[in-house]
């Protein structure tokens, strides 16, 4: 799925960063997009935002995703989503909540510590798929009648062409905690070795589906269709693709597999939030139409790769 439309902002046409300084080059094109000054790095972050990107960051070489996105010449499929949902001609919707536009802003990189940010560019990376894949319904002729930004609900509600309701709950997976801090490793310069489990990796993307479950489950209104969307970047993309592509999951009864204590001992700990935690796994899975698993590229473009049905089929 692609889902870059053009947008009546200089944003839509902004060159490229690379070739010159990119955090003056940003600082350009935000003076004349109000997705960028007055929504994504407003003027409480901005100086604070420069400051930071004026150094390197020698610990684990992040960079704004709008900076990046910007260099990449994509930056208008980042913020074009901004101008559809959040703005208005007068400014920002009213209906748009406040939290929302807290954490929507992105200073992610202002914790102090790697592993911090890493988690909190995680969840920036989440929101912003959010509305990016709202705005790919949209260009496939779906009418966006509720999104997570305008009201705790699910995170975007439609109506197709057909007159059809669809509920999307998102969960986006990154690059996982033990990726990164073995690239953290490998900048500073030390050798490092790692234990990937397959299990472990395909469990916590059934984990994330049952999540998602969970929260459509919520959605009240009648004959609608509940799909629950996992977004891996792509950089992530390797930890679940062999197990994806060989049917290592039943998805008409889903369960944990492997022998895993780590797994084991992460499941332990959700049972506070999750205290049915297996048992419930597939009854809860079953109750959505589908599942969909979706590769998100470094532009932010969408690709489908699976349409999973977990419903028992019916002979």
């Amino acid at each position: 799925m692609d889902n870059q439309r053009k947008a009546a902002c200089a944003c839509a046409s902004a060159p490229s960063g690379y070739g010159e300084n990119p955090i003056e080059a940003l600082a350009a094109a935000r003076t004349r997009c109000p997705a960028l000054r007055d929504v994504l790095i407003p003027d409480s972050i901005w100086s604070q935002f420069q400051e930071w990107h004026r150094r390197d960051d020698d610990a684990a070489s992040h960079r704004s995703v709008l900076l990046l996105a910007h260099q990449r010449g994509c930056l208008a499929r980042v913020t074009q989503p901004i101008h559809r949902y959040v703005l208005s001609p007068s400014g920002i919707r009213p209906d748009v909540r406040k939290q929302y536009l807290q954490d929507v802003q992105e200073k992610w990189m202002f914790f102090a510590e790697p592993a911090e940010r890493h988690s909190h560019w995680r969840i920036f990376q989440g929101l912003l798929s959010e509305l990016l894949f709202a705005a790919c319904l949209e260009d496939r002729s779906h009418m966006i009648v509720g999104l997570g930004a305008w009201r705790d609900t699910c995170d975007i509600e439609t109506v197709s062409p057909d007159g059809l309701g669809y509920a999307f709950e998102l969960k986006f997976i990154g690059q996982q905690d033990a990726d990164f801090e073995a690239m953290i490793q490998s900048i500073g310069g030390q050798g490092n070795c790692h234990w990937v489990s397959p299990y472990g990796a395909v469990n916590y993307l059934v984990f994330r589906a049952y999540e998602a479950a969970r929260q459509l489950l919520k959605t009240t209104k009648p004959h609608v269709q509940r799909i629950g969307v996992l977004i891996i970047d792509e950089v992530a993309w390797w930890r679940f693709e062999h197990q994806l592509t060989n049917g290592w999951v039943d998805w008409t009864q889903p369960r944990f597999i492997g022998d895993d204590l780590a797994w084991k001992e992460f499941i332990e700990g959700q049972k506070t939030r999750y205290p049915c935690l297996p048992n419930d796994l597939p009854t809860t899975t079953g109750q959505v139409g589908s599942i969909w698993v979706v590769k998100q590229s470094s532009d932010f473009a969408f690709h489908l790769i699976y349409d999973i049905s977990p419903e028992p089929k019916r002979r």
